[in-house]
């Protein structure tokens, strides 16, 4: 086998992987994670496909997966800052009826 061929099947793994963790999570940011796994996945495919063709078509699908991959991590980051905003409300009101009663 030559070494695209690895790097296929490499990349195939990942997904695979990752498409397990995406049937097998219920915890959202779990998901979010396989999802992730999956996109880098496919980047190794895209970055391997390109260097086979003469149009190096291959690069403009790297950025766009890169592009996605950058605003699935935004919307973990989101979902972590709101979860945290959440449990120091919850926290300052607990001390709030801890002072009154």
């Amino acid at each position: 086998m030559s070494g695209c061929e690895n790097i296929v099947i490499l990349s195939g793994f990942l997904f695979c992987i990752g498409l397990l963790g995406l049937v097998a999570q219920s915890n959202v940011v779990k998901i979010i994670i396989s999802i992730e796994i999956m996109i880098f996945a496919s980047i190794i495919n895209f970055s391997a496909a390109a260097g086979d063709f003469p149009i190096k078509s291959g690069h403009l699908m790297i950025l766009v997966a890169v592009v996605l991959g950058g605003l699935v991590l935004g919307v973990v980051f989101t979902i972590f800052n709101s979860q945290i905003a959440d449990d120091r409300r919850v926290n300052l009101l607990d001390k709030g009826r801890d002072n009154d009663g």
